[in-house]
């Protein structure tokens, strides 16, 4: 882990993060049961870096709380796989089984008269309900990924994860995530996805934590949020 004069040592880590420790083993009490990955797949972490860090401070030294800061940057399979499962993904996916049942009809009833009299119109419509078909799903699939690759090269996210929030980003465009129970949180494909509004999503991919403080962070995330209810 990288060190700032500003931060904590990680030497110090044990004494410095006591609130931290405490408080997280009283969190993980109150889970009656811990959330597993649902695929079940090993995490091959990448290399990054974290650094611990501190909240709160004022001139008295009161709330002062240990997290620990994370930067990552998504990749293109990850983001298409967090918006594969988005609402609007689900509605457009509903839409193209309707269309291909229409259209499906129409190459049926089409192809058959193209057959029967040798209808060269018929077949004109019969090729172009079959064309409109593969467009029908081709559509929504390479529309998601090219959000995913353009979302993919915006800049490096900065998380800082603490017991009771979560900051994103620096500064005056920092916003804050509440672990008081009010977010939903999905663990899939190695991420942690917090759904934190109705249509916005905050995901953070498992490979860029290092493995001495994964568990820590898996905790004090799934402590303060609640699950998807499907």
């Amino acid at each position: 882990m990288k060190k700032h004069a500003d931060e904590i040592p990680l030497e110090s880590l044990d004494n410095s993060t006591a609130p931290l420790r405490t408080s997280l083993e009283e969190k993980k009490e109150e889970q009656n049961a811990p959330r597993q990955e649902s695929d079940g797949e090993p995490i091959q972490w990448d290399g990054s870096e974290a650094e611990i860090v501190t909240s709160g401070e004022d001139e008295e030294f009161e709330d002062v709380q240990a997290g620990i800061r994370l930067e990552y940057q998504l990749k293109a399979d990850e983001i298409y796989s967090v918006l594969k499962r988005a609402r609007f993904y689900r509605k457009a996916m509903v839409k193209a089984k309707i269309e291909t049942v229409v259209l499906g009809a129409m190459l049926l009833l089409f192809g058959l008269t193209w057959i029967l009299k040798d209808d060269p119109n018929a077949m004109i419509f019969t090729i172009a309900s079959a064309i409109l078909i593969g467009l029908v799903w081709a559509t929504p699939y390479f529309s998601l990924r090219s959000h995913a690759v353009k979302w993919a090269e915006k800049q490096e996210i900065e998380m800082e994860v603490y017991p009771d929030m979560i900051r994103m980003g620096q500064g005056e465009k920092s916003w804050k995530i509440p672990l008081d129970g009010s977010v939903v949180c999905e663990e899939y494909n190695n991420l942690m996805v917090l759904h934190t509004g109705e249509e916005e999503l905050t995901v953070l991919p498992l490979r860029c934590v290092e493995p001495q403080i994964l568990p820590d962070i898996q905790a004090m995330i799934i402590a303060g949020t609640r699950k998807l209810e499907k």
